[in-house]
């Protein structure tokens, strides 16, 4: 537990990414769920074209009623053609927005991480220079190098 803690000291000056990154990772859940719900109203739109769901009025809806009927109301009551081109559009907007959340959740991550490994190495680094020259006598130099390159790349 205690070399968990360690490297958690590691993040503290990226906190500010890793909260980035956790919203925009969460924007994505959100973005990945809400296309499979538009897709699951594109089926219903095609399978059942006649049935107009946009005039539904009830006080004591169901979660599934309220959002199916937030999806009708972005799709639009106009002709069945017309329905399935919003609804294209809406998921071709989802999808990329959703892509582009995925792409800063990896690419902030991998900054912090390869950020934290840095200052890893930097810390070993400044460690081994004020160590004395009888320890260098005693240890092996690609043991060391292992360490300072291996070790802290497989922490990653």
């Amino acid at each position: 537990m205690k070399l968990y803690l360690k490297v958690l000291n590691y993040i503290k000056p990226y906190w500010l990414m890793v909260i980035f990154s956790f919203v925009s990772s969460l924007l994505f859940a959100i973005l990945n769920a809400f296309s499979f719900w538009m897709i699951s109203s594109l089926f219903s739109t095609i399978m059942s074209p006649t049935l107009n769901k946009t005039e539904i009025q009830h006080v004591d809806l169901s979660i599934n009623d309220k959002l199916e009927n937030m999806a009708n109301q972005l799709i639009g009551s106009g002709s069945q053609l017309e329905q399935l081109e919003m609804l294209c559009i809406i998921l071709l907007v989802t999808f990329v927005l959703k892509n582009i959340f995925f792409l800063i959740n990896s690419v902030s991550l991998s900054f912090v991480g390869n950020r934290m490994i840095m200052d890893i190495r930097n810390h070993l680094f400044s460690h081994l220079q004020k160590l004395p020259l009888s320890f260098f006598h005693k240890s092996k130099s690609g043991e060391l190098s292992s360490i300072i390159m291996n070790d802290v790349s497989n922490m990653r």
